[in-house]
């Protein structure tokens, strides 16, 4: 399995929780970014002509906020130099606010499939405490236009752990999604990190307060028990999903698959090579269009390094990681301090081996990163 992701760096106004690379006001540079795009797409045309991609993913930023016509032009470009399947999974995220029937109809024209849409809240006042552009009867009304233009699978994102949130308003926000039956859902947990609006807001007092973990902790059962009991199953952290309407992207992703990353600030992981292109607008387009790599950084994981990637990656997944399917990709077997480690875990109830394949339970899917970090270490300490 491959994928493609293609990252559109534009937005409308910059989210105050933001940490990704994206550019507010820069409409003036969305012809010569496409531009450098399809250029992109041609220097990889040859490297990847023997490869049969299965998802494409279209994020930012905010795609949508690209003029009429341009997410054709962007899906024909790769449709004339990729071989993608037929029935290949096509994602556009959008942002309430910037949809419109027109647009939404040229989307699945252009074979879109998949729209994920980021509402992160229904509560009026927090989305204006996050900056966000729209409402929820506006993030409403555009759901409703997607589902008139055609789109059967639609994700929505969510965020909890907000400044000043409270679980009532969580139950609210979960409430008013599931009544409108998305195929997918999508529960972020708020990371706020240092050097944006919100944090600096949080850190001064002129922001409300972090929920404490306690109350964070209760979000997030709120949102697995609530979500459980409207049909959605849990198959990674923080996606929910209705039978058979998992993001194929993603999951390809969180099996270290193969996928090219295309565009400003993209990463990629293709062939061994894990690389992220250079996250200046200016830099990107100038470099592309000069015929040079727009790649800033690359490296070759390998060994322990490439078999700690995949099962870093694949426990964030409900169903785990085959451990003799691990061991045979890279030629090597389990580490022995692994094997006690995993052995540490599974008498503690955080870890579950079944029938050859390893998994977190849910309490250790909720305390991930620390039994992450322990292999880590023993990883950095050569075993």
């Amino acid at each position: 399995m491959a994928g493609i992701y293609i990252h559109i760096p534009f937005c409308k106004a910059r989210c105050r929780y933001c940490d990704f690379t994206s550019y507010a006001g820069r409409a003036a540079d969305m012809s010569a970014y496409l531009s450098a795009l399809e250029k992109e797409i041609d220097r990889w045309a040859v490297r990847a002509q023997a490869t049969a991609f299965e998802t494409v993913f279209i994020g930012g930023g905010t795609p949508s906020i690209l003029p009429l016509g341009a997410v054709t032009q962007l899906l024909s470009a790769l449709r004339r130099r990729f071989a993608l399947l037929k029935d290949a999974e096509i994602t556009l995220e959008a942002n309430p606010g910037t949809l419109t029937a027109e647009k939404l109809t040229e989307y699945r024209e252009s074979g879109i499939n998949r729209l994920s849409i980021g509402l992160q809240t229904a509560d009026g006042g927090l989305l204006r405490a996050l900056g966000r552009i729209h409402t929820y009867p506006v993030f409403e009304e555009n759901y409703k236009l997607a589902r008139a233009a055609g789109f059967s699978h639609i994700n929505v994102d969510l965020m909890y752990g907000l400044p000043g949130q409270g679980l009532a308003q969580w139950r609210d926000t979960l409430e008013r999604v599931t009544v409108l039956a998305p195929e997918h859902i999508s529960a972020y947990s708020l990371i706020l990190e240092e050097g944006t609006a919100l944090y600096a807001d949080v850190q001064a007092g002129r922001a409300a307060a972090l929920p404490g973990e306690d109350a964070e902790d209760d979000m997030a059962k709120l949102a697995r028990s609530l979500l459980a009991s409207r049909g959605y199953s849990r198959y990674e952290i923080s996606n929910f999903a209705r039978p058979g309407q998992e993001c194929r992207h993603n999951l390809n992703y969180w099996q270290n698959g193969d996928f090219i990353g295309l565009g400003c600030a993209a990463h990629g992981y293709f062939g061994g090579e894990r690389y992220e292109n250079t996250a200046e607008l200016c830099e990107y387009i100038g470099r592309v269009q000069a015929g040079e790599s727009p790649v800033a950084a690359r490296s070759y994981p390998s060994g322990n390094d490439a078999l700690f990637e995949t099962l870093m990656m694949g426990l964030r997944m409900v169903r785990g990681v085959p451990l003799a399917a691990l061991e045979g990709r890279y030629g090597a077997t389990l580490p022995e301090k692994w094997k006690k480690l995993i052995h540490t875990y599974e008498s503690g109830g955080l870890m579950r081996l079944e029938n050859g394949r390893l998994a977190l339970t849910e309490r250790g899917l909720d305390v991930q990163n620390p039994l992450l970090v322990a292999f880590l270490q023993a990883l950095d300490n050569n075993f």
